[in-house]
């Protein structure tokens, strides 16, 4: 009868320390997704397939929108690969098996994209080839998702840095152009104060005090632009705000307006949420003094409230004012967009956009909803966060 050979405490202790190797090698696999570069991609991709196949040497070819952009050998400075891009193209599904029968070649794809090729050379048990094989189709799909992450996290970050630099250019931008452009304009507001000392005439007085008003609106305009080009940068002081202290501060604030147009302001049950203080007075001030300015009624009333739905605050602003054609909901978002209402009240036109920069900073959504001659219920839902670190 056939005797079968019983291992050695040699072999035996080979096998337990490969065994060992492999499930070392198995739980890098399953932490490859973490990295957010494609080269620690690749260097983790090399150990394990230095550990689970032994191959002499490796080269990694990197494929950005069919061309090669980079080439990574171990070890470092061998011979490259010399198998042209034309031949890696014509690899079939998964990979190719060189004629040596100890080479192949992997190709790595995500999403029908290609990636790369991992060439595999002089592997240390040729007779396990096709059970290897089988191991490094797995690990190629597996590396194509990671390469995948990397680079989107790396376009991401490249992005936003390019981003970061645009926005500072910008607020550098908009405070030059501000000063230069404020600076004469002063010069000619008191240049016309002097004027109309030293001028006869009703109607040439009335020239002069049309230019003033134009030249103090333009400088109001001015400073809007500043103000809007600095929401969205602001995330300073994001703390916890209780919303009923805000309403009776601007209240305050309005309060002579309020009291000229006998306005009726009421709010309930509002909530605490996580806001920078400043911008949430703003807020909820270019709302009640929109309402009471826009309002042809003997007692402009406005209504604030807010309740939970799901998982954010919905916030309402309710006035009895006049409304707002469906046709101009979007327009009036957009800055210096004033529509055509009828009325002699002055604006610059950038209030509600910046009351909609408010609410998105904030992760949240403002619309409305309105009649002419009926009113409008201004609404923005924000997340509810019940801390922030």
């Amino acid at each position: 009868m056939f005797q079968e050979n019983k291992p050695t405490l040699k072999e035996i202790s080979e096998i337990g320390k490969k065994t060992a190797l492999y499930e070392l090698t198995f739980e890098m696999i399953k932490n490859l997704a973490q990295f957010t570069s494609e080269e620690k991609v690749i260097n983790k991709i090399f150990e394990i397939i230095k550990s689970l196949f032994s191959p002499k040497t490796i080269v990694y070819i990197s494929i950005t929108n069919n061309k090669i952009t980079a080439i990574k050998t171990v070890p470092p400075n061998i011979k490259k690969t010399e198998i042209s891009l034309e031949k890696l193209n014509s690899i079939g599904e998964n990979y190719y098996l060189c004629d040596t029968k100890r080479s192949f070649i992997l190709k790595i794809t995500h999403s029908n994209e290609l990636l790369g090729f991992i060439e595999i050379n002089e592997i240390e048990y040729p007779q396990y080839l096709i059970r290897y094989l089988n191991i490094a189709i797995v690990i190629s799909r597996i590396c194509g998702l990671s390469i995948a992450n990397a680079r989107t996290y790396q376009k991401l970050n490249k992005t936003l840095d390019k981003l970061k630099v645009s926005n500072k250019d910008l607020k550098q931008f908009a405070h030059i152009i501000s000063h230069d452009l404020k600076q004469p304009l002063t010069k000619m507001i008191l240049s016309l104060e002097m004027l109309k000392f030293n001028i006869n005439g009703d109607s040439n007085l009335k020239h002069v005090n049309d230019v003033e008003k134009s030249a103090f609106n333009l400088n109001s305009m001015i400073d809007k632009i500043l103000e809007l080009s600095t929401y969205g940068y602001r995330n300073e002081n994001i703390k916890k705000i209780d919303c009923n202290k805000v309403l009776k501060q601007v209240l305050e604030n309005l309060s002579f307006k309020i009291e000229k147009r006998n306005a009726i302001i009421t709010y309930e049950g509002l909530p605490t949420i996580y806001a920078n203080e400043m911008e949430l007075i703003q807020l909820f001030q270019n709302f009640i003094d929109n309402g009471i300015k826009y309002n042809e009624k003997k007692t402009p009333e406005i209504h604030i409230s807010a309740e939970k739905v799901g998982v954010d605050w919905l916030f309402s602003i309710k006035d009895n004012g006049m409304g707002i054609d469906s046709m101009n909901f979007n327009m009036i978002f957009e800055p210096f967009k004033r529509i055509d209402n009828g009325t002699k009240e002055s604006g610059s036109g950038i209030g509600l956009s910046i009351c909609k920069r408010i609410v998105e900073r904030l992760e949240g959504r403002l619309w409305l909803d309105s009649e002419l001659e009926k009113g409008s219920i201004f609404y923005f839902k924000i997340p509810i966060k019940e801390n922030i670190l």
